[in-house]
């Protein structure tokens, strides 16, 4: 059976209503998830934490694996409805209110196809929490059952620990993103989130507004502008009213404050872990 994950193509995914459910595959005929699925086609690029799986393992989760359309606006889950499974983005973006396991903390992620989502403390332990999560740009990806991560769990298979170890990196995001809201100038920061979005969603044309761009930036929305209009006349981005295009990636590394290298030194961390982990 070929690995879908592993895909490295698909039909690009744009113009979805917000308004609609998220769309997944039912298990069967009696299943409460009735609405129409979304195609495996439509579900690549892959997403890492899944491909990071080694292929046995992967086999073992693949018949629980349900595409699912993610859809612009849509709150995939929050205090008042904690969902039903964890999702494995493999485009499109989404963002999550997340909070350490003591409450102490709160920091609002953007989640690519480098990531998931899903409330999971329960099963891991001690880990941070999701409080909610929302679509911010229309995609697809894979759900996967708590109840499959559970027995996982208990068999001690490797995306138990692998769920763990991003967890943990999810924090160290988290803390990252905090200090450089409050330390770093607007335009360092501009550049480095511009980044860490193209990263993560591996589009250099984002579907982002000034707007939302200046909710995750912590900045007012005419300082975002501002700051882009200098990048601009640099020819280092293009942007108009709901979106931004990467002109010159290494003129914004240059740009960019140091966390930007910190987070993409500890995300490739988080990866050659999973790796030498499964090569022993």
């Amino acid at each position: 059976m070929k690995n879908p994950i592993l895909a490295d193509s698909g039909p690009a995914i744009s113009g979805m209503d917000a308004s609609l459910p998220l769309a997944i595959v039912p298990h069967d005929e009696t299943s409460r998830d009735t609405m129409q699925a979304a195609p495996e086609s439509c579900c690549a690029p892959a997403n890492r934490l899944l491909a990071a799986l080694p292929e046995a393992d992967y086999q073992r989760l693949a018949p629980h694996l349900q595409p699912a359309f993610l859809h612009a606006g849509q709150v995939l889950f929050s205090s008042n409805a904690p969902g039903h499974g964890i999702l494995f983005p493999s485009d499109g973006m989404v963002s999550v209110v997340l909070s350490s396991a003591d409450g102490s903390e709160v920091e609002t992620i953007p989640i690519g196809r480098e990531g998931m989502v899903g409330r999971v403390a329960f099963i891991l332990g001690d880990t941070p929490t999701f409080r909610q999560a929302m679509v911010q740009a229309s995609g697809c990806g894979w759900r996967l059952p708590l109840e499959a991560v559970k027995k996982e769990c208990e068999q001690g298979g490797p995306l138990c620990a692998l769920l763990r170890d991003y967890l943990e990196n999810l924090l160290i995001t988290a803390g990252l993103i905090a200090v450089c809201k409050r330390r770093h100038q607007l335009e360092a920061r501009l550049s480095h989130w511009l980044l860490f979005l193209s990263e993560r969603m591996q589009l250099d044309d984002l579907p982002f507004g000034q707007e939302m761009i200046a909710d995750l930036i912590a900045a007012r929305a005419s300082e975002v502008t501002v700051a882009s209009g200098l990048l601009w006349r640099e020819k280092l981005i293009r942007f108009n009213h709901n979106s931004v295009t990467l002109l010159d990636r290494q003129g914004l590394q240059r740009k960019a404050c140091e966390c930007s290298a910190i987070l993409q030194s500890e995300q490739a961390q988080l990866f050659s872990n999973a790796a030498m982990r499964h090569a022993v």
